[in-house]
């Protein structure tokens, strides 16, 4: 699982990740841990675990206008194949964690887990996340991939009754990874679409998929669009990001990976548009996975991801004018 990393007013930051401790008797369970950059000392404090004594993973998080810290992730309380993973919200304040408590508990849940956060301009929390409660006890038991995207907002500390997102066409199409970002006066996000019964078949997304919604929740979803399909190779899933312009509108980059070469697109969502722009290829080579994406007070947009592939990998990045049309 990708680290998650947030700043904060005071000029510090905290960063979320999955690990083991690796002991003289083996590994620990995957433990969700948080290690937070003290400002005053210019050093990163030792990190804590979170959540329960078994598995954390998918952690993502959003610092409002005061400060806080406010984090979202699936926990696991055992490893058995009865046990689900549930997602659960903490807050840094005064100085501490407070206790993990449920988002969205329901018994046919099943696997909640591929959770969104992101905060709007009025410090209002939103979350996004996959959830198997309206499938069959059957496709919950047999693939945590089997699930819905739904969402929810904290209202007055309690999080608001979850709305479904995508549109279920058939048992064996899926939704997965989704993205969720406030611009302005509505939520937008994004997700991948997945068909198939076993890993090979869904290795790849054969769509991405977007909707929007009013941020007072006015009214609900708006039907899911295809942003793009894919056409062979790889699209979907960890090859894309999506982030808000401070000035308005939204910004996505994805990869479109096939025959050893990676092309890193980008598309812009402008203020009040319900059309994307035309996608505009802003690199291309062997590199652009798991990109991520974030725009700057004047527009400007940069995006850093990873250049090579299995164990020969660093860090590539690059800057895009406001526009998002300039290859970069």
């Amino acid at each position: 699982w990708v680290p998650q990393i947030v700043t904060t007013p005071d000029g510090g930051a905290w960063v979320f990740f999955t690990a083991q401790i690796r002991g003289q008797d083996g590994n620990t369970n995957r433990r969700l841990f948080a290690s937070r950059f003290d400002p005053e000392l210019r050093v990163w404090l030792p990190a804590r675990a979170m959540g329960s004594n078994a598995t954390q993973f998918g952690a993502t998080a959003a610092v409002d206008s005061q400060g806080v810290v406010h984090l979202v992730f699936s926990n696991r309380a055992g490893d058995s194949s009865e046990a689900w993973s549930q997602l659960v919200y903490q807050q840094f304040v005064n100085d501490s964690w407070t206790d993990p408590v449920p988002v969205a508990p329901h018994l046919d849940a099943g696997h909640q887990m591929l959770a969104s956060l992101t905060i709007d301009e009025h410090d209002g929390l939103h979350v996004v996340w996959r959830d198997q409660r309206f499938v069959t006890p059957e496709a919950r038991a047999m693939l945590a991939t089997n699930a819905d995207l739904l969402s929810s907002d904290l209202v007055e500390g309690e999080w608001t009754e979850p709305a479904q997102i995508n549109i279920r066409q058939a048992p064996d199409i899926n939704p997965g990874w989704p993205h969720l970002v406030a611009d302005g006066d509505r939520l937008v996000v994004v997700w991948s679409i997945y068909r198939g019964s076993t890993a090979e078949e869904m290795k790849s997304a054969v769509r991405v998929e977007w909707s929007s919604r009013p941020l007072d929740a006015s009214s609900g979803w708006s039907a899911p669009q295809t942003l793009y399909e894919r056409e062979g190779g790889d699209a979907g899933g960890r090859l894309i990001d999506l982030a808000s312009d401070p000035r308005g509108g939204v910004v996505v980059v994805y990869g479109l990976f096939n025959r050893g070469q990676n092309d890193l697109m980008l598309q812009r969502l402008d203020v009040g548009k319900n059309a994307w722009t035309e996608s505009v290829m802003i690199a291309r080579g062997d590199f652009g996975y798991l990109p991520i994406v974030t725009i700057a007070g004047d527009g400007t947009i940069y995006a850093v991801f990873n250049n090579g592939r299995n164990r020969d990998v660093d860090i590539g990045g690059l800057i895009a004018d406001p526009s998002g049309k300039s290859p970069g």
